[in-house]
C-alpha cells in the first residue's frame, strides 16, 4: 500500500524509496496514535500521500530551475 501510493505520486526510485522510509519511521514514532488496528491502513495512506507530497515539491522545484537554464 505505502509502496504503491509512492510510486504513483514520484517519479525517480531514489524519491519513491526515500518517501517509504520516511513512512515506516513515522508509523514506528506514532504507532501509539492508531487506535484502532482496523484503520492503520487508511492512516498509513494518508501519511504516505503526505510524505510523497512533500517530496515531489523540491524536486518539481529543480526541474523548473533546470529547464530554464
Amino acid at each position: 500500500l505505502v509502496l504503491g501510493v509512492c510510486r504513483r505520486l514520484l517519479s525517480r526510485g531514489a524519491d519513491v524509496e526515500g518517501a517509504f522510509q520516511a513512512t515506516c519511521l513515522t508509523l514506528v514514532r506514532k504507532a501509539a496514535s492508531v487506535r484502532d488496528g482496523d484503520c492503520l491502513a487508511a492512516w498509513l495512506h494518508r501519511v504516505a500521500r503526505r510524505v510523497a507530497l512533500r517530496a515531489r515539491r523540491p524536486a518539481s522545484r529543480l526541474a523548473h530551475r533546470e529547464s530554464a537554464l
